[in-house]
């Protein structure tokens, strides 16, 4: 009898111990921070290939995890930062490129929420106003060229023709996704830009601390006019992801990484 009753008891440890596992397991799955970076890419081709998916399926939170978030701030090095710099820029704040930094849980969290808002500000959202027929012709030396207003008796007629007078979601979901190219293959001239582009490299390798980096930029059509949408990538390990768009496009307006192919040089 007394073997017996140890056997029970033993069961009923081990079934314990079985039930503590899997609720140990069920929280990590559920309970756990959600990240908002995907699990990267094999290539950068891919990476911006499923953001623009991602953007044709109007599926917001797809194409934000298409790009280093979480990973971008754990290998981010400031200190590296500030020296390439020559001084911390205070003014650029959390929307600077080289200023995330996270030293404990709470900034972490502030520099996380600063990431993705940077990514909508600069990527997903002028993305969407070009798609609203609202591209930012840009000129440097122009700042008026930087604003778009629009007298009182003109709105009825600017609603119509870019709010709720134009079918934008159904403009993204038709959107076409042409030949996607690295840096040295892309067909357009940036001659003037490669100097730049080597010192970027350099740069930005020591700052954000990547294994591999290149720019890709992929032909698309929207509404039945060509761009060319251009991509500064970064490498993690063996994964891919896309990190912000290129700084040539700033050159010709804050279009989500957009330039109309008009305004490009064939080589």
């Amino acid at each position: 009898m007394q073997s017996k009753k140890r056997s029970i008891l033993y069961y009923g440890t081990g079934f314990l111990s079985g039930l503590l596992a899997v609720g140990i397991i069920l929280s990590v799955l559920f309970f756990a921070p959600k990240k908002e970076e995907g699990k990267g890419y094999d290539s950068a081709e891919d990476a911006l290939f499923a953001y623009l998916t991602a953007l044709k399926s109007l599926d917001y939170d797809e194409a934000l995890s298409t790009f280093a978030i979480e990973t971008a701030l754990e290998e981010m090095d400031l200190r590296e930062a500030i020296e390439l710099n020559g001084a911390y820029i205070n003014a650029s704040g959390t929307n600077h490129l080289l200023d995330m930094y996270a030293t404990d849980a709470f900034s972490e969290k502030i520099m996380l929420q600063a990431r993705t808002r940077m990514l909508c500000r600069s990527m997903i959202a002028p993305f969407y106003r070009v798609c609203m027929d609202l591209y930012q012709d840009f000129d440097p030396y122009n700042w008026q060229s930087w604003v778009r207003s629009v007298e009182s008796e003109e709105y009825e007629a600017f609603d119509m023709a870019h709010i709720h007078g134009r079918d934008t979601e159904k403009i993204i979901s038709e959107i076409e996704i042409g030949e996607i190219y690295r840096w040295e293959e892309i067909p357009y001239s940036f001659e003037e830009w490669e100097p730049y582009m080597e010192g970027m490299f350099e740069t930005r390798q020591r700052a954000l601390q990547v294994d591999d980096q290149t720019v890709t930029a992929a032909e698309v059509r929207i509404d039945g006019e060509d761009y060319l949408l251009m991509m500064y990538s970064v490498c993690y390990g063996k994964k891919w992801y896309n990190y912000f768009e290129h700084p040539i496009n700033t050159y010709y307006g804050e279009n989500g990484g957009l330039i109309r192919a008009d305004e490009l040089i064939l080589k």
